[in-house]
């Protein structure tokens, strides 16, 4: 860690031993991370954008095991990382789209209409995508579908969760809160 700068290290902890390993250490800030506990990976960013920190030209986004195994998945810049588990993938913003990243670590562009991280469902199969800046909506798409999502509300929506089962989208706009039937595509207002 560098005062202004960021961390150059990630490192893992075995919390029953006290024992630390090294994962990654890089000369650039590690800038983002996402961890799947259950298969031992680690998503990571390496960001070029801080030019005071930045004394080589490594950056992008690497898939890491806990044992400090990594590999570049992509060459640029990455924000906002997470893992799905129940779709078996992480997720990261870049540019101005969402790409996904399955834990073999294949690299691939989804069909998100904003770059906002989408919201998956339980069981792994849907997700749904939400705006409230610039353009604005919700988009609702089977994972496994290339094809961009349907967009089910315009206006702004701040927040949205899924139902346990799978079947149900709670979303919370400026106007109040409605639910989309994910089999029906219908959308009713709650309150």
């Amino acid at each position: 860690w560098e005062p202004g700068c960021g961390a150059y290290d990630l490192r893992a902890l075995d919390i029953t031993t006290g024992e630390s390993r090294q994962i990654a250490a890089y000369l650039n800030e590690i800038a983002g991370v996402a961890i799947n506990p259950s298969h031992g990976l680690v998503l990571y960013s390496v960001d070029e954008n801080v030019a005071e920190c930045q004394l080589t030209d490594v950056h992008g986004l690497f898939l890491a095991d806990l044992t400090g195994a990594a590999r570049q998945v992509y060459s640029g810049n990455a924000y906002q990382l997470i893992d799905a588990p129940q779709s078996g993938r992480f997720f990261a913003t870049i540019d101005e789209s969402v790409v996904s990243v399955d834990y073999d670590g294949n690299l691939a562009e989804t069909s998100a209409p904003v770059a906002v991280l989408p919201i998956v469902s339980p069981d792994g199969t849907q997700w749904v995508f939400i705006s409230n800046y610039e353009t604005y909506g919700l988009w609702i798409s089977p994972v496994s579908d290339s094809a961009p999502p349907a967009q089910m509300a315009e206006d702004a929506v701040n927040a949205a969760v899924w139902d346990a089962g799978s079947a149900l989208v709670f979303f919370i706009n400026d106007t109040g809160l409605y639910k989309l039937d994910v089999n029906s595509l219908q959308l009713q207002a709650v309150s």
